[in-house]
């Protein structure tokens, strides 16, 4: 490891360690389970886990987030639920 690494580089290397452990199917596997509800703590929680592992605009992160919604039967139900639990205004376009 580096001395001088910043939070910056601390931060991706964790990212990117979460995602080689898998953490992006499991989380978006739960979250696409249809038996989880958008209101449940358990889901707030791993959006809240999804949101830190993307913090920064990590690519690794980013690129198994997208394989995983092109590949993954499931990733519709995750997508049914996001105005569920997302304030409406939230979800307008911008103008």
């Amino acid at each position: 490891m580096i001395e001088n690494e910043t939070d910056e580089e601390k931060m991706v290397e964790k990212q990117n360690f979460l995602n080689r452990m898998n953490a992006v199917y499991m989380i978006f596997s739960k979250l696409s389970d249809p038996n989880l509800l958008s209101s449940d703590e358990t889901f707030q929680q791993l959006i809240s886990f999804a949101i830190t592992l993307l913090e920064g605009g990590n690519e690794e992160v980013q690129k198994s987030v997208f394989k995983l919604f092109t590949s993954f039967s499931n990733s519709e139900v995750f997508f049914l639920k996001v105005p569920r639990f997302c304030p409406f205004t939230l979800l307008k376009p911008f103008k």
